[in-house]
């Protein structure tokens, strides 16, 4: 068991998370850290298929009884987030993840198509996305509709971890969603491009928001012009974007709200 692993103990708080991500028949379920297995089974038994995530080789065993009685499961043990670029075929995601790949999984998920995930996470984590001051909440903001489902006491877990949590569900914004917020779309789209510069990030961005918002071709040419008119010192334009500190960041996307006010004037 890794470090910044808790397991949830409490079956109510299982019952609302299957609750509030209304699990049927028809569903095909990822679940990211399946640990002992408890809430794996709760899913088997009303979902269609159920995918269960476990980096500790030590519940393999235990997962694959469990696979084998329901009929319905298939376990994969390794890293998740690894996993996860790799599968595709479910519409669902439900996780009490480790703290260590949070912030990367939700990175991760904006690539993946599927109707909700439904998350447990640490209160301070979950003050982090909402708020207004960090690069991440920011992204998720931009990205994400997220809905507070309840609270969730420390003691729900073992090994008891040093705060409370937060059960989320969260949904990716839409295209249709997009023509009415035009600038998450394109600070979503920079975001996914962590490892370029943020000029060729914001070009990309561009472009992918003319082609999948405004149903419009922008050549790269036309991109950079955008760009030009922003008059962004060309310092901030070479950092690559996961480089950027959050007072960079939001600087970048005022100008970018404000740019995106006057794109697809017909939509």
């Amino acid at each position: 068991m890794t470090r910044d692993q808790h397991f949830m103990i409490n079956k109510n708080v299982m019952e609302r998370v299957l609750e509030c991500s209304k699990i049927n028949r028809d569903d095909i379920v990822l679940e990211i850290g399946a640990g002992t297995g408890s809430l794996t089974v709760m899913l088997a038994e009303r979902a269609k298929r159920v995918i269960a995530i476990e980096i500790d080789e030590g519940f393999e065993d235990k997962l694959n009884e469990i696979a084998k009685k329901y009929g319905n499961i298939k376990v994969i043990i390794g890293n998740a987030l690894e996993i996860i670029k790799k599968v595709s075929d479910f519409n669902k995601i439900i996780s009490n993840p480790p703290y260590s790949i949070l912030e990367p999984l939700l990175y991760l998920l904006p690539t993946k198509h599927f109707e909700l995930c439904v998350l447990t996470i640490p209160t301070n984590f979950f003050k982090r996305i909402t708020g207004n001051k960090t690069k991440l909440s920011l992204f998720v903001s931009s990205t994400f509709t997220i809905k507070k489902i309840c609270d969730v006491s420390r003691y729900s877990f073992t090994p008891v971890p040093k705060t409370d949590s937060v059960i989320v569900l969260l949904k990716i914004i839409d295209s249709k969603g997009y023509k009415r917020r035009k600038a998450d779309y394109i600070i979503r789209e920079v975001f996914m491009q962590r490892d370029k510069k943020m000029k060729n990030a914001l070009r990309e961005a561009l472009i992918r928001f003319y082609e999948n918002v405004c149903d419009k071709k922008l050549t790269k040419r036309e991109a950079r012009g955008i760009i030009s008119s922003l008059v962004i010192k060309e310092t901030l334009l070479d950092k690559k974007v996961a480089e950027m500190g959050y007072r960079e960041i939001k600087y970048l996307a005022d100008k970018i709200k404000k740019l995106a006010e006057n794109l697809c004037e017909n939509l």
